[in-house]
């Protein structure tokens, strides 16, 4: 979930396949990104948002700007769509599936929890911070070299480079 505007909140709907706009002064939902029709699809690259075909959206994210990111959790990607234009392309596609976007304090970096991670994406690639690129289920806290998680659910950066993260599977 993420905020548009101070009265338009977007949320990925997995179910009907694509992101939603609730808007806070009509309590109306319409589609926002993709047909909202339930038909999961993976066409993405190039599409006006109308028509991008989804698959499994797990996370959105806007940049404030003119950016929309939504993390596409069985296809591997993030999408990127540009306000603007309404145009959609791939910003990512990573070999674990994404889940959650957001961004940290003072930050221009858009962070992401994975299936295995909890991670930032800079110049193109997946960083990772906590987490590593194979799933496990691992010890859950010390050394972010060594901590493995495995499903996190959320993440808040409680002061500058201190994380905290919701770990599903590790129930922590």
């Amino acid at each position: 979930m993420t905020a548009l505007s101070p009265n338009q909140i977007l949320i990925t709907n997995e179910g009907d396949q694509c992101v939603e706009e609730y808007n806070l002064d009509t309590g109306e939902m319409s589609p926002f990104a993709a047909a909202c029709d339930g038909a999961a699809g993976s066409s993405h690259t190039g599409h006006r948002i109308n028509d991008i075909a989804m698959n499994e959206p797990m996370g959105v994210l806007y940049d404030g700007d003119q950016k929309v990111y939504v993390s596409i959790h069985a296809t591997y990607t993030i999408l990127s769509i540009d306000t603007t234009t309404d145009q959609s392309s791939v910003l990512l596609t990573t070999s674990i599936r994404p889940r959650l976007l957001g961004y940290g304090l003072n930050s221009d970096i858009i962070h992401i929890t994975l299936n295995n991670g909890f991670g930032a994406i800079k110049d193109g690639s997946v960083e990772y911070i906590i987490g590593t690129s194979g799933e496990s289920n691992g010890k859950a806290t010390g050394d972010i070299s060594t901590t493995q998680v495995m499903y996190p659910l959320a993440f808040v950066e409680v002061e500058n480079g201190t994380w905290v993260v919701a770990d599903r599977s590790n129930n922590r």
